[in-house]
């Protein structure tokens, strides 16, 4: 039988934080929305020398830099690393570098009001379900060991965007940048065993278009079939502002008469490879949430799609993105047929030379997910489809998975995706939410641990407090 623990107040209130792969929000419980989102990257300090800086090992010390400013203010020997890969945390410095931003703020963070989490309150955390023991047990002693919280809730992210839209039982589909993953949530609780992870995630969307786009400009700088190759910082740059470049003399001014920038460039010590790594996937992520259009009807793969760009591009009637930099790129094939993949896995291979370990579609997956239970639960799974994660603000998308999900699910249960109707940020912040409404429960302390539970029993207790 579980029991609160007597160590914190249950009226506490509490600190909730969705680690995403791209996108970490955090915010005290009972706000209308995460105080605190920033990119899953952090800004490290590594070598006295610019060039090598970048050229470091995994295990090397690094000095990180607890200030978000960094992350877009290009200096030398300045290491720009991803906390989150694929849903996971994988190193402790890393993340306890977070969490002093979390607990102690930013410069930049307070000019916007931001409110600090208190490290004297009980925390819910939520990650991807697939998280291994050992990870979180290196959360746990983070927190509890560096940071001294009282308590703390480990949770599943699938389970707290079901919590988001009111339901226990739902059948939640989470595409996002790290991860796509389809579970089934039964009174609450997610179905681990009958969860399903797919391939076609927003990495490899921003893989795809990021190639496509180096074709194009190869192709129009004249570099296609000669050997040459684009220098990857002329070909994408980062996006600098005057008002973030404060100790270096950079200008971007755009001419609207002309369609053109005017700017002067950085010095290349100040933009090593993982700063504009950064970047570009800011750009790729731009690009894939506000000009991508997912078809209202599955794509016929016998038509040429490159013939019919090339025709439309002879007859000037196609779509340019302005890159920052001022080189155009054509959008009118990518930017339908790459989101295809999210439901034809053969997009890929057959346009994009690019192979799948796992070529099942979404789905499929969701098909799987609903048949593989019991049959008492199979018509609430199908008529609550929660769909969260940044690629689910993809146009045309939700319209999409639902007439792909009525085509595969047997036709006497009915499809509803009930969060089809909410905005854009609903879905992008709906783990928060969900983790949200959990804290603010009656019942919610007897599902966290205290700091004297963690040190006695082990990571197991935050396994058993489980939902």
């Amino acid at each position: 039988m579980l029991v609160p623990s007597l160590s914190v107040a249950p009226e506490a209130p509490v600190n909730v934080v969705d680690l995403g792969s791209f996108e970490i929000r955090a915010g005290v419980a009972g706000l209308d929305g995460p105080t605190y989102v920033r990119p899953s990257f952090i800004v490290g300090e590594s070598l006295p020398s610019g060039g090598a800086a970048e050229a470091i090992s995994s295990d090397q010390a690094i000095s990180y830099l607890p200030d978000e400013r960094y992350l877009f203010k290009p200096m030398p020997n300045r290491v720009v690393s991803q906390i989150i890969a694929n849903g996971c945390v994988t190193r402790e410095d890393q993340f306890s570098s977070l969490c002093n931003l979390l607990f102690n703020g930013s410069s930049r963070c307070k000019s916007h009001a931001f409110r600090e989490l208190d490290p004297g309150y009980p925390m819910a955390l939520f990650q991807p379900h697939f998280v291994q023991p050992l990870e979180r047990d290196l959360i746990a002693s983070c927190l509890f060991e560096t940071h001294n919280i009282p308590a703390l809730y480990i949770g599943d992210q699938e389970a707290a965007a079901a919590y988001s839209v009111g339901k226990t039982t739902a059948l939640v589909i989470d595409v996002g940048y790290g991860k796509t993953v389809v579970s089934p949530i039964v009174d609450g609780h997610c179905i681990h065993s009958k969860s399903y992870r797919s391939d076609v995630t927003g990495k490899l969307l921003h893989e795809i278009l990021e190639h496509e786009i180096y074709a194009q400009l190869r192709t129009q700088h004249g570099l296609l079939g000669t050997g040459q190759d684009l220098n990857a910082q002329d070909a994408i740059r980062p996006k600098e502002s005057v008002s973030l470049l404060t100790n270096v003399q950079v200008k971007q001014v755009y001419d609207a008469t002309t369609n053109t920038y005017t700017r002067t460039q950085l010095p290349p010590e100040f933009c090593g490879p993982s700063f504009v790594a950064f970047h570009k996937q800011l750009l790729l992520s731009e690009i894939v949430q506000f000009c991508f259009q997912a078809s209202h009807k599955p794509m016929d793969m016998q038509l040429d799609y490159r013939g019919m760009q090339k025709e439309l591009h002879e007859k000037g009637s196609v779509s340019h993105y302005l890159l920052p930099d001022g080189n155009k790129i054509d959008l009118s094939f990518s930017a339908s047929l790459i989101p295809e993949g999210l439901f034809n896995t053969s997009v890929y291979p057959i346009f994009f030379n690019t192979r799948l370990l796992d070529p099942t579609s979404i789905q499929m997956h969701a098909h799987k997910a609903i048949v593989s239970l019991h049959d008492s639960v199979q018509p609430e799974l199908a008529s609550n489809v929660v769909v969260v994660g940044g690629l689910s603000n993809i146009n045309g998308v939700l319209n999409r998975l639902k007439l792909e999900l009525e085509s595969v699910i047997p036709s006497v249960l009915k499809v509803k995706l009930v969060n089809s109707q909410y905005n854009n940020l609903s879905r992008r912040f709906a783990v928060w939410y969900g983790g949200n409404v959990l804290s603010s429960l009656g019942t919610f302390p007897y599902f966290w641990a205290s700091k004297a539970e963690y040190e006695e029993y082990g990571i197991s207790i935050l396994d058993r407090r489980r939902l």
